[in-house]
C-alpha cells in the first residue's frame, strides 16, 4: 500500500540515490518513491544485487557505489544530477556525508547510532546544503510523537518504551545493531543531568497499554533520551526495550556478555531476521510527566521496516519540496517537520491513551 500524498508536488523530475536500496528497509523506500514519481539510482557494493533490484522499474537504474572510497570519483559515474542521497545502511565513513552537505545535495541518513547522527550534525555544510537525521521509526516519529505531546504544557519527564516483533519484517540490520550495543554505554538525561549506564544491565515492569499483563523493559541506548535534551529542552529522557517474546528478551539480558563477540552479533542477527515465525508488530508507549500528572500514549503498527520506509520516503518528499524554505544545516527531524506532516502514516496506527494515577 502507498501512502497518497496531494500536498507534496513531485511533478518536477527530481532524482534520489539510495544507499543500500536493495536491502530490507532501502528496497521498500526505493518502491514507495518511484510511486509517487521520482527517478531512483539504486547504489551498493553489490552491482549485481543493484541492477537485479532497479530491473523491476523503468523509473530506476543500479550503480556500484562505495561510500568509504573516492566520493568524487563514484559520484562523477552517475549521468544525471543527484537531488538527495538516502543512507539505508550503517556506515562506518563521513566522506559521503561530507560531499553531500558541500555540494547541495540533500543528505538524509537513517543510522540510529548517537555518535553518527552526533557527528553528521557537526560536519560544514554550503549554503544551500540541508541535512536531516533522525528519521525513520525511531529515531524519527517518536520525536514527532513527543514533539506534539509538549503542546500540552511543559513536560518534566519522558520515559520512551519500544516493544519489537522479530523476522524478516524487522530485518538484519536492525537486529545487528541492537546486539552490537546490548554491552554499551547508555547515556540518558535525569533532571537535567546526564547519567550513565550499561544496556540491558538495568531492568523495570512495565504496563503496555495494548498488553494485560505488564512486561520487563530494559534501559537502551537509543539516541532520542539525549537529542530530545537538546532539541525540546526535556529534563529527563529515557529509553526502555524489549522484544515481543519475553523468554527471547530474557534470554538477551542473562547473555549479553557473549554479544561482545562480532561473530555472535552476526550470527544471532541472520537467525532472527530470517525467522519464519517472525513477528511483525511493534508497539512505541510513552509516559510522560505534566506538571504534577502522568500521562500515557501508545503507538501501535505492523511491519517495523516497512514503517521506516514509509516515514523516509515522505520525509524525503517534503524535504526536497521545502529545501528553499530552511536555513543550510544539519536537522533532526522534529527541527524542521510536524506530526502532522505525516498525517497518512499516522492513519494507518493504532493511538491508544490514558491518564495515570501514580504515587
Amino acid at each position: 500500500m502507498v501512502v497518497t500524498d496531494t500536498t507534496i508536488d513531485t511533478t518536477e523530475q527530481q532524482t534520489v540515490m539510495v544507499i543500500g536500496g536493495y536491502g530490507k528497509v532501502g528496497r521498500l523506500i526505493v518502491r514507495e518513491l518511484i510511486q509517487t514519481g521520482y527517478q531512483m539510482i539504486i547504489a551498493g557494493r553489490d552491482l549485481e544485487k543493484a541492477r537485479q533490484y532497479a530491473a523491476e522499474f523503468q523509473q530506476a537504474e543500479g550503480i556500484a557505489f562505495d561510500a568509504t572510497e573516492d566520493i568524487a570519483t563514484s559520484f562523477q559515474s552517475v549521468e544525471q544530477p543527484i537531488d538527495a542521497v538516502i543512507v539505508a545502511v550503517e556506515l562506518n565513513s563521513y566522506q559521503l556525508a561530507r560531499y553531500c552537505l558541500q555540494n547541495a545535495i540533500c543528505y538524509l541518513d537513517l543510522t540510529p547510532s548517537l555518535s553518527r547522527i552526533k557527528t553528521i550534525k557537526e560536519l560544514e555544510v554550503s549554503s544551500d546544503a540541508i541535512g536531516l537525521v533522525s528519521i525513520g521509526l525511531s529515531p524519527g516519529l517518536t520525536n514527532l510523537l513527543i514533539k506534539q505531546l509538549q503542546e500540552e504544557g511543559n513536560i518534566t519527564r519522558v520515559e520512551m518504551h519500544l516493544e519489537l516483533g522479530y523476522g524478516e519484517t524487522t530485518g538484519y540490520n536492525s537486529f545487528l545493531w541492537s546486539f552490537s550495543n546490548l554491552n554499551a554505554n547508555c547515556t540518558y538525561y535525569e533532571e537535567g543531568k546526564l547519567q550513565n549506564s550499561t544496556c540491558f544491565a538495568e531492568n523495570k515492569q512495565y504496563q503496555f497499554l495494548s498488553r494485560n499483563t505488564p512486561r520487563r523493559v530494559y534501559r537502551f541506548n537509543f539516541p532520542e533520551q539525549i537529542t530530545l535534551r537538546e532539541t525540546l529542552q526535556i529534563p529527563s529522557l529515557s529509553y526502555w526495550l524489549c522484544y515481543e517474546s519475553a523468554i527471547n528478551t530474557n534470554i538477551l539480558a542473562r547473555m549479553r556478555w557473549i554479544f561482545r563477540s562480532k561473530r555472535i552479533q552476526n550470527i544471532m542477527a541472520r537467525y532472527y531476521s530470517w525467522r519464519a515465525d517472525g513477528i511483525d508488530t511493534f508497539r512505541f508507549s510513552v509516559a510522560y510527566t505534566l506538571e504534577d500528572q502522568t500521562k500515557q500514549i501508545e503507538i501501535n503498527g505492523l511491519d517495523q521496516g516497512r514503517m521506516t520506509a514509509l516515514i523516509v520516503a515522505r520525509a524525503t518528499k517534503i524535504l526536497l519540496n521545502r529545501r528553499d524554505q530552511y536555513p543550510a544545516g544539519v536537522y533532526h527531524i522534529e527541527e524542521l517537520m510536524t506530526l502532522e506532516d505525516f498525517q497518512p502514516i499516522m492513519n494507518e496506527l493504532e493511538i491508544l491513551r490514558q491518564e495515570l494515577h501514580l504515587p
